[in-house]
């Protein structure tokens, strides 16, 4: 049987804002924004036009378990080490916390899901 690559989620830290986060599980979007440039004078049965947004992204959405919660619309360096899971282009490039959601209680660690868009340029 051949053998299929794939990346587990253990071993998956992050760093955002200085805080390092360990992963508990992660997911990798990327993609060009598509714009619909189109004039309002086109006519029925015409081409529409589309151009696409200059820089590629990429939408990181990881389950952590750390210290302190990344913070929300706050822009810093995303680093991501051990298992990427495809976020390996997007490391080390500036990060924007776009979703935030965590919990805790006593005497435990914060557990939380956060979301971050990344640019590769």
């Amino acid at each position: 049987m051949p053998s299929v690559p794939f990346s587990p989620a253990q071993g998956i830290t992050f760093v955002h804002g200085g805080n390092t986060y360990t992963a508990t599980s992660i997911s990798v979007s990327s993609g060009r924004k598509e714009f619909d440039v189109s004039s309002t004078d086109l006519a029925i049965g015409d081409i529409r036009r589309f151009r696409y947004a200059s820089l590629n992204f990429c939408e990181i959405k990881v389950d952590w378990i750390g210290y302190v919660a990344p913070s929300m619309r706050t822009t810093a360096t995303f680093t991501i080490t051990g298992s990427d899971m495809g976020a390996a282009d997007y490391s080390g490039k500036p990060a924007l916390c776009t979703g935030l959601s965590f919990s805790g209680a006593a005497g435990e660690m914060l557990r939380g899901s956060a979301t971050f868009k990344v640019s590769n340029k």
